[in-house]
């Protein structure tokens, strides 16, 4: 599966970007004593430099060993605990379930994760996960640290 809608992706990572600046530079403000202004400086600084950044992708594909109903609940509750809920796209006949959620290091970098789901049979799923982060110079493989923990944690719920 692409990613759905690459330019609503794009933007709320930029965003997101945008607020961890704005928070970095309130922090920063303290020793300033101009919160207001830096806070404001740190976002758009962080916005423009994540419009820089490339965005990188990640698939991969699990056959879950359960109906699509089940699945569906299961990904649900593991995707509502490790981030935020968001509106998925309809560019696709299956159910789809997206998160933002924290990757890489320290689970720090933005991350949007994607998963559709595919009946198989009545006892199981195929599900096509995909995950997209912006990526700087120092690569944090968030796009595929992301795929593969939501992985795990559906074998785990799974075993």
């Amino acid at each position: 599966m692409n990613n759905p809608n690459e330019d609503a992706t794009n933007h709320i990572l930029e965003k997101q970007l945008g607020k961890i600046g704005a928070a970095s530079s309130r922090i920063g403000s303290v020793f300033t004593g101009n919160s207001i202004g830096a806070s404001l400086a740190g976002r758009l600084g962080a916005e423009w430099a994540a419009k820089k950044l490339r965005t990188i992708d990640y698939k991969s594909t699990l056959l879950y060993e359960r109906d699509a109903k089940t699945a569906i609940q299961h990904a649900y509750q593991l995707l509502s605990r490790m981030g935020k809920m968001i509106d998925a796209s309809d560019h696709s006949d299956n159910p789809l379930l997206s998160a933002l959620i924290g990757s890489g290091f320290g689970n720090m970098n933005p991350t949007i994760i994607g998963l559709e789901f595919i009946p198989v049979d009545s006892h199981s799923t195929e599900i096509h996960l995909y995950a997209s982060a912006k990526e700087g110079l120092i690569k944090q493989k968030s796009a595929e640290k992301a795929v593969t923990r939501m992985m795990n944690l559906l074998r785990q719920q799974h075993a």
